[in-house]
């Protein structure tokens, strides 16, 4: 603590301090959108079940799944639009180069590394709100709840991908809406 006591003069008065990972978009960016929508983490507290429901909604998108490091990884059965890669050290080229959208439907969060990572990126992400995430990003918009959980589903639960024929609406509107990513014209 001391390296950083010129930094910030009060740092010997702290009683604990909150040291959150950097998300440098230059590490992370690439310049045009992919087509995926991605899941990093394939454990079941981390939504693989959503994940893999909304791949059955939305058969004709391609959706892309990355095994993490933290609990059990459900690999199988892969449907026709779903791939899965192992970790990787190169998350530019291997997973944000072929992302379009970020799912995180967790039902726990530490932080949110691969979501900050995507958002730095300029890759929007859907996401079940847990009390990791809403540390880093801020609290939920109003119609989060709406939008990733069925009624009557609680918070605490994981969201499922249960609903009507035709409700992946939001996640089409995601996919269809302009990136922030690409590159402006003549560059």
């Amino acid at each position: 603590m001391k390296s950083l006591a010129a930094r910030y003069p009060r740092l010997d008065q702290a009683d604990a301090l909150v040291v959150h990972p950097p998300a440098i978009p230059e590490e992370h960016r690439v310049p045009r959108p992919g087509t995926h929508v991605t899941l990093v983490n394939l454990s079941r507290d981390k939504g693989v079940d959503t994940w893999r429901g909304a791949a059955a909604m939305l058969g004709g998108l391609p959706f892309l799944g990355v095994t993490g490091a933290h609990g059990q990884q459900v690999t199988c059965p892969v449907r026709g639009n779903i791939r899965v890669i192992p970790q990787t050290s190169d998350m530019r080229r291997d997973v944000w180069g072929m992302t379009r959208i970020l799912t995180a439907p967790s039902i726990y969060e530490s932080y949110g590394m691969a979501a900050m990572e995507a958002l730095a990126s300029g890759i929007p992400v859907i996401a079940h709100p847990t009390a990791g995430s809403a540390n880093p990003w801020g609290p939920p918009a109003p119609s989060w709840t709406a939008a990733t959980c069925g009624p009557g589903q609680p918070r605490s639960e994981p969201c499922t991908a249960t609903a009507p024929p035709g409700s992946g609406w939001w996640m089409r509107r995601a996919l269809a809406a302009p990136s922030s990513r690409t590159s402006p014209a003549g560059s």
